[in-house]
């Protein structure tokens, strides 16, 4: 079987130069549900939700990244994931994500009339991307 060509991934957000990684494989957070992206898979753009994007490098490695949403496009063989942020393990405060996580969790459980329960879901959402991208979700 011939080795699998593989697709470029760039992920680009407004506060940092962009990641550019050569992969097998990128499961992305679409707004419709996760959705994994192969070589050869057709022209496609979509939107994204918060979430973490996995990335299956053409080492066999997997990097991970926390994004607050956006757009990817896929034509070619070329992956662009366009997010207002992206996170690496090597970005990510945990101790800091770990009380946003925290935070929110609290505002959720508590007294609903004086909270906004959606900015709090969306902090509770982007907090636990973070942790998953640094590795860290399974910690308390």
């Amino acid at each position: 079987m011939p080795p699998q060509k593989p697709i470029t991934v760039e992920i680009c957000a407004i506060d940092r130069a962009s990641y550019r990684l050569e992969a097998h494989e990128v499961l992305l957070p679409g707004e419709l549900g996760l959705f994994a992206v192969l070589p050869g898979h057709a022209p496609l753009v979509a939107t994204l939700d918060i979430g973490t994007v996995r990335v299956r490098l053409t080492s066999g490695e997997t990097k991970l990244f926390a994004i607050n949403g956006g757009l990817v496009r896929v034509f070619q063989d070329e992956v662009l994931v366009l997010s207002r942020t992206a996170e690496g393990p090597s970005d990510i405060d945990v101790e800091r994500a770990q009380a946003s996580r925290e935070r929110a969790q609290g505002r959720l459980s508590g007294s609903l009339d004086d909270i906004d329960t959606i900015r709090a879901h969306a902090a509770l959402r982007r907090a636990v991307a973070r942790l998953d991208a640094a590795g860290a979700s399974a910690h308390a």
